[in-house]
């Protein structure tokens, strides 16, 4: 059973797009009100010495405004929401397709507005040094405008 269900997965992830390396955002990845912005960007750490070094390499090359890695339970203090108003997260999740539960995890980036409380996501991958790198890229260039 395990080998169909590999051979199910092989054939309708890259058809349904999960398995796409994100070389761009869709509309509305990004909230309009970041751009021009010029306060500090917070990026939530995940315990992952993966995914917090990728985060941070992405952060470091293609971002150039200020940046404060932290800790989840660290958000709360930073409560100067004018200078730190956005938080970036990530979405893990398992995705089922084809009836068929995947082993690979599947992440999104996820924009918080602190002073709305609305966010943003990104498109979902599995390709996630691409995806911080993508994301990294428009943050900026949507700060700079």
């Amino acid at each position: 059973m395990r080998h169909a269900a590999w051979i199910a997965f092989t054939v309708l992830a890259p058809a349904s797009g999960f398995s796409q390396k994100p070389t761009s955002l869709d509309a509305g990845s990004i909230p309009k009100e970041f751009t021009g912005y010029q306060g500090t960007l917070l990026i939530e750490l995940q315990n992952s010495r993966k995914w917090d070094g990728r985060a941070q390499k992405a952060f470091t090359q293609e971002y150039r405004g200020p940046v404060k890695f932290v800790q989840a339970q660290e958000v709360g203090s930073y409560e100067d929401t004018e200078n730190y108003r956005f938080l970036l997260s990530r979405d893990r999740y398992v995705k089922e397709i084809g009836g068929f539960e995947a082993t690979t995890y599947y992440e999104r980036l996820r924009l918080v507005d602190r002073t709305t409380g609305t966010s943003t996501s990104s498109p979902s991958t599995d390709f996630e040094g691409q995806l911080l790198k993508t994301y990294a890229k428009e943050l900026e260039r949507m700060r700079k405008r």
